[in-house]
């Protein structure tokens, strides 16, 4: 394992100090962080970084498993977005997205959780949950080949209407593959 320099490079374990660059290491408000000479320890939330310049989001990489890496991404305003996704020729992700408004209505939250994958030239959108809505925004979802052959893109639409409006969120675990995401 190479230097470890900030909290998206590790998660709760025991590493060894030469591991470790202790001070580049943001302690979160429920974590411990502690250093035995030999082994540093860390217990607790850790407070993630996550990487700029998404073209546009706010976010980027937050965590870095064995078995995935986890984006997460932030947008707002009272206006519609247009989220896409791209992929490489083989790619598989969970994705969950949500839309909040800050007002009043019985389905005030939106909540979608799918698969999205990309094998080739087959290119999936298999959705597991779909809860809420937003009286101030309609939103779809599109899949289809990228602009290079084989590709893949996920293209996530909100259209907005009028009314209230917080912002969305969208957390991507790529357990397959490598992804690049942008907003218009």
């Amino acid at each position: 394992m190479g230097n470890i320099e900030s909290a998206r490079d590790l998660g709760q374990g025991v590493y060894t100090q030469s591991e470790v660059d202790i001070d580049k290491i943001p302690n979160g408000a429920n974590s411990a962080i502690t250093d035995d000479g030999t082994n540093v320890t860390i217990s607790g939330a850790m407070q993630l970084l996550s990487e700029g310049g998404w073209a546009g989001l706010t976010g980027g990489l937050v965590l870095e498993t064995p078995i995935y890496k986890e984006y997460q991404f932030k947008w707002g305003g009272l206006s519609s977005h247009t989220i896409t996704l791209i992929c490489g020729s083989y790619q598989m992700s969970e994705v969950v997205y949500t839309a909040h408004q800050t007002n009043g209505g019985g389905d005030y939250n939106e909540y979608r959780r799918g698969r999205w994958s990309n094998n080739h030239t087959t290119h999936v959108w298999s959705e597991f949950e779909n809860s809420g809505d937003l009286g101030a925004m309609t939103t779809t979802f599109t899949v289809s080949e990228n602009d290079v052959s084989n590709s893949g893109k996920l293209v996530i639409q909100e259209t907005y209407g009028s009314g209230s409006y917080s912002y969305s969120t969208l957390t991507v675990r790529c357990y397959y593959g490598t992804i690049a995401a942008a907003i218009s």
